[in-house]
């Protein structure tokens, strides 16, 4: 564990704001050689043992263990226990992790750092069974939680820049997460902090996560730009889909569909329940849009795992226009949906006040 440092939600959202007055500067990689040798194979070989976790024995229930930097996930983040807002840094070490002889993760430098982190049921040192894991934070951009399946279902990222191909000189940008604050997990409920750094963007982030009885996870983010955007994904979901029952004619394979999700299920502020099958192709197409006052709720229905439910409300700081509804007011509330600024030179600062993601067997 590192030094100890006060640490609070205001202070983050200043340091974040801060940071977007600044170039971005990309991390320089660390151990490149060897982390490209832990390809997928070699990467589920390293594991941490749940009683060697951060709070397996207090406080909170939860025990908090790390995924090992790999081919798929090269990025480091640093992470903080916190605890009566009192932070202090997880340093890596090969140690914690077990993997077998010769393999290349004993190559890898102190300090590394780590992939991301994944929050266990809670564990009674008595039992040899471990127990599994509800929550997940890895790749830097991804995150996700089980469903009541016990599955993982969809992924959500923490912010799409630019996405859908939109003409140069903007490129697509998924900006990565550098930073986590955890608190232990009491009673059902945590909080985790986060800081996002990209070339556009920067954001503090806190996760609001209540495990029974039904996992949930109220997001609130401040947003800051550092240059133009074009388009915002406020709220991204994250999917794979090959082909399905609607075009498996290009599979060319026996099996009926492959994907991780099938549709896109929407209901929206007059009631509406709309579906959208998912298709694969041959060139990027945007969806039209939507139009709708508020977007109540966005879920994606999997054919292997659970759905996710997307609910988001931004407060704009500046005239932007949305795909769903117009604001044309300083201070407009938006719905969860891509951003197309009008504006951008104007538009600054993005402050999300609330929203959740939860993970439910079935569209609501």
């Amino acid at each position: 564990m590192g030094e100890a440092a006060l640490f609070s939600w205001d202070d983050l959202v200043r340091r974040a704001k801060e940071m977007a007055q600044q170039p971005f500067v990309a991390r320089p990689p660390v151990a490149p050689r060897t982390v490209a040798e832990i390809e997928y194979k070699l990467h589920q070989q390293i594991s941490q043992p749940v009683g060697q976790g951060l709070y397996a024995l207090g406080p909170g229930e939860c025990p908090v263990t790390f995924f090992h930097l790999g081919r798929l996930f090269p990025k480091p983040v640093r992470i903080h226990a916190l605890v009566d807002g009192v932070a202090r840094e997880v340093l890596y070490s090969k140690d914690v992790f077990h993997y077998p002889s010769g393999h290349p993760a004993e190559q890898m430098p102190e300090g590394a750092g780590f992939a991301g982190f994944r929050i266990h049921d809670p564990w009674d040192p008595a039992h040899q069974r471990e127990p599994g894991d509800w929550l997940a934070f890895l790749g830097a951009s991804y995150f996700r939680t089980r469903g009541d399946l016990h599955q993982y279902g969809i992924s959500a990222r923490g912010i799409a820049i630019n996405t859908a191909n939109p003409e140069p000189p903007f490129t697509e940008e998924f900006p990565s997460f550098r930073a986590f604050w955890i608190e232990p997990v009491r009673a059902g409920r945590g909080q985790i902090y986060a800081f996002l750094d990209g070339p556009s963007i920067t954001g503090a982030y806190r996760f609001e996560i209540t495990r029974e009885p039904t996992i949930t996870m109220d997001v609130t983010c401040a947003l800051n730009l550092r240059r133009d955007v074009v388009r915002f994904g406020i709220a991204p979901l994250t999917s794979m889909f090959f082909y399905g029952k609607i075009n498996r004619f290009i599979g060319g394979d026996w099996r009926p569909a492959v994907h991780d999700s099938e549709g896109l299920a929407i209901w929206n502020g007059r009631g509406e329940q709309i579906w959208r099958p998912l298709n694969n192709p041959p060139r990027v197409i945007v969806s039209p849009p939507l139009r709708t006052r508020t977007q109540r709720a966005l879920a994606f229905s999997s054919g292997n795992g659970p759905s996710m439910r997307s609910r988001m409300a931004a407060r704009v700081s500046s005239d932007a226009r949305t795909y769903g509804c117009n604001p044309s007011t300083r201070g407009a509330v938006v719905p969860c949906s891509f951003l197309k600024c009008r504006h951008a030179p104007s538009l600054r600062t993005i402050s999300v006040r609330s929203g959740c993601l939860t993970n439910r067997p079935g569209a609501e």
